[in-house]
């Protein structure tokens, strides 16, 4: 969505120029929103090779690998889209307008699940599914205004059934009234930290007794998060 959405402004050329000259004009706004707000930035520059969009016959698909870069711009774009809409003329505000739809309950759907527990809430539950079929059907409404004009910005596969593939069993433990398991517990970054933080512990232990204590180490880290 990230993607799509920052090659989506440079077309309307929010920022000017060349599309290198826009790439660089938008990660100084980035940079600054991103200090203002305290929010964490791997990237160290915007890039066609970040955005995975070599020409403009393709897709925008996203190639920085942090997920913590995705929320940090999301939260970015949707203050800045917000911003730019009243300038923007009619025929495109709606499109901007489901745009900045698509980008906010995407942060709303993140911000519910990065705080959540292992186990949701019903409420968070509930808050999930609202805004994951609200950006679901915005960011259709997008590629469909894109489609029309002739502009390769948002693809339907494989985004969206993805997303449908996370909404879905949420959809069913509702109706049944089961409880549903956070879906960042079948994250990939779950399976980084747990293999991070052991290779973090094996660091910190004489290599003649490593396999022990490393171990012990994760035994005691555990203890302490239960």
């Amino acid at each position: 969505i990230a993607a799509n959405a920052i090659v989506s402004c440079f077309d309307w050329e929010f920022y000017g120029g060349a599309f290198d000259d826009q790439c660089a004009a938008i990660f100084e706004d980035l940079k600054d929103f991103c200090s203002r707000k305290h929010l964490s930035l791997h990237m160290t520059g915007l890039t066609r090779t970040l955005l995975g969009y070599s020409k403009s016959s393709e897709y925008p698909t996203a190639n920085w690998f942090k997920g913590q870069d995705t929320v940090s711009l999301l939260r970015f774009l949707e203050e800045r889209i917000e911003m730019e809409i009243p300038h923007i003329d009619a025929e495109s505000k709606q499109y901007f307008k489901a745009m900045l739809s698509t980008v906010a309950a995407a942060n709303s759907f993140f911000s519910c699940m990065y705080q959540a527990a292992l186990f949701l809430k019903p409420s968070e539950r509930d808050l999930l599914l609202d805004s994951g079929h609200t950006c679901a059907n915005a960011y259709r409404d997008c590629a469909q205004r894109a489609f029309a004009w002739g502009i390769t910005r948002w693809k339907f596969q494989p985004k969206l059934h993805f997303f449908g593939e996370i909404l879905h069993p949420l959809e069913v433990q509702q109706r049944e009234n089961r409880p549903s398991v956070n879906p960042l517990a079948w994250g990939t970054q779950a399976d980084e930290d747990f293999v991070g933080t052991i290779s973090t512990f094996s660091r910190m232990v004489s290599v003649r007794t490593v396999h022990e204590r490393t171990i012990q180490k994760y035994q005691v880290g555990l203890a302490m998060r239960w």
